[in-house]
């Protein structure tokens, strides 16, 4: 993305979340409400839910497209790569991995790298929840940690039904996507983090079989 566009994207997101936020704040106080005050009816609970997981669908919305579109400011610290693959992986529901087997190979000699945990946190959490998606509930993913060369590498590894050719060169552009949910960002948010550091992000994938998203982390940072 460049700059012109990304300042224009910067714009236009803080004065529309500005513009929505505060009616959705008053849609969702007003179910919660409902929720208190209202008889029990199972028809009418579950509209609600549904109204509630919309308004939070939208929030969430916002809130990807603010973090492509503001300008970061990280804050670099002495980090163990694997404390903040294992604390990514905590913080996905657990619901999500229902049905996925979880299968770690997490590199204990691998040496402390400068990060701002909160970004890469967020690439693996998207990157985490991506994969137990595309299994829908049936299959395994593999976190591996190494060292290559001077960097540090992190896979993620499903066995899902791959990405097709034609999809490849576009999954790490705004608002792409192949699912029928989802803004499309999750991916290109994630490109914007790891480049942040200095890093890179790429997939490989076999049709059918699985896919293979990869984050390189340089073990010197040059600032």
């Amino acid at each position: 993305i460049d700059v012109e566009k990304l300042a224009m994207m910067a714009k236009t997101a803080s004065e529309v979340a500005h513009e929505v936020r505060n009616p959705l704040a008053v849609i969702n106080n007003t179910i919660y409400l409902l929720k208190g005050i209202l008889p029990k009816d199972e028809a009418v609970e579950n509209h609600l839910n549904r109204m509630e997981h919309q308004v939070h669908r939208i929030d969430l919305y916002f809130n990807d497209l603010l973090d492509l579109s503001k300008p970061l400011s990280l804050t670099l610290i002495s980090a163990d790569i694997n404390t903040s693959i294992e604390e990514a992986i905590n913080e996905v529901p657990l619901s999500i991995f229902s049905g996925i087997e979880l299968i770690k190979e997490l590199d204990k000699s691998l040496p402390r790298i400068k990060i701002d945990p909160r970004y890469i946190r967020a690439v693996f959490i998207n990157l985490i929840k991506n994969a137990c998606e595309i299994m829908q509930g049936n299959g395994k993913l593999m976190v591996k940690s190494e060292q290559i060369d001077r960097f540090v590498q992190i896979s993620f590894k499903d066995t899902g039904q791959g990405i097709k050719a034609e999809d490849i060169e576009k999954i790490f552009e705004p608002f792409f996507t192949t699912r029928g949910k989802g803004t499309g960002l999750g991916l290109s948010i994630c490109k914007r983090f790891v480049t942040a550091h200095h890093g890179d992000i790429k997939v490989k994938t076999k049709i059918g079989k699985e896919s293979v998203f990869i984050v390189t982390l340089p073990i010197d940072v040059v600032d």
